[in-house]
């Protein structure tokens, strides 16, 4: 299965999630916004997750996130359920670089004091979403931030400790493994982000693993921002995207992908998106598109009833072609 869809946000800032443009758990007006994401042809979603809702349970989130796995399974949808946040965006957290002291948001060591607490929380997420077949487990988002060794070393630890706690519970879902922001192409150097040298660099032990990165193409391909497809295939190729598939046999999904609907001149980053897709294609490769929701620059709706915008024109085509 080859999966492509797109990035559903709201659980991070809410305990219910925001659904239809609207926050708080409704389960109508989830069953309507799958059903509008599902006619895009798509077959998962990628669902940001807040620490604090699962580990105290809050306004009973936990049955939440079950109902939405079920839902989405009877359209045919798989979940990615990311971490993402410790602490809620209303109580003044944010993306820390690792989801354990020390943080940069504020001190949230009161729901996670320490890595082993973390481990603790993916051994009761798995425990608790076994037995659904369309769960996927994503440890942490854009961990580590920028390229930094110790902080890496780190998350290594973390990251092969949640592994082996997600499979002890007898959760054989697929994991999903992520360092450091996204992929950046710079001719004179990877610099603070990067290429995928980190998957070998940071090995994790495991069965069922996929790695992720993210990429933002008008600055992500490079700083001459380059739309010609010879161009875009060739640095996706440098900064090691078809290797880790063809050479190290391993999977790669890249989990956000966004098309800049501020840049300038706008048709350039079209071409630039489409034709990045493209090769995403070529070389069977997933992504998942950031973001579905009608605000922002990388918005791929205009409206909850699934309106596209231009990028979620090219977006959809591609989804629906792979269908």
């Amino acid at each position: 299965v080859i999966l492509r869809g797109v990035n559903k946000v709201g659980f991070e800032d809410y305990s219910g999630g925001i659904w239809m443009g609207k926050a708080g758990w409704d389960a109508n007006r989830v069953k309507q916004e799958l059903d509008i994401i599902a006619s895009w042809g798509v077959n998962v979603i990628r669902v940001h997750q807040c620490v604090k809702w699962w580990k105290y349970d809050i306004d009973n989130y936990r049955q939440h996130i079950k109902d939405l796995i079920t839902y989405a399974g009877e359209r045919g949808l798989y979940v990615i359920f990311d971490g993402f946040q410790v602490q809620d965006y209303f109580s003044g957290g944010s993306q820390d670089l690792l989801p354990y002291p020390p943080y940069q948001s504020g001190d949230w060591s009161d729901i996670i004091a320490n890595e082993s607490e973390f481990v603790d929380y993916w051994r009761s997420v798995a425990t608790e979403l076994k037995d659904f077949p369309n769960v996927i487990f994503e440890l942490w988002n854009e961990a580590c931030g920028g390229r930094d060794e110790e902080r890496a070393l780190s998350w290594q630890s973390a990251a092969q400790q949640c592994v082996d706690a997600i499979r002890s519970v007898g959760a054989d879902q697929i994991i999903i493994i992520q360092f450091f922001w996204d992929i950046w192409y710079d001719a004179s150097g990877f610099g603070n982000h990067g290429d995928l040298s980190w998957i070998e660099e940071y090995p994790i032990n495991g069965t069922n693993i996929v790695y992720s990165t993210h990429l933002y193409p008008y600055n992500g391909l490079g700083s001459d921002r380059p739309y010609d497809i010879e161009t875009i295939r060739t640095r996706l190729e440098e900064l090691g995207v078809k290797r880790v598939g063809e050479t190290l046999n391993l999977p790669l999904i890249i989990g956000e992908i966004g098309c800049n609907l501020a840049a300038d001149p706008l048709e350039e980053e079209l071409i630039r998106f489409n034709n990045t897709l493209t090769v995403f294609d070529e070389w069977g490769l997933g992504y998942i598109g950031f973001w579905w929701r009608a605000t922002g620059i990388y918005r791929l709706i205009s409206d909850y009833n699934g309106t596209p915008t231009e990028s979620g024109l090219i977006f959809k085509n591609h989804t629906m072609s792979s269908y």
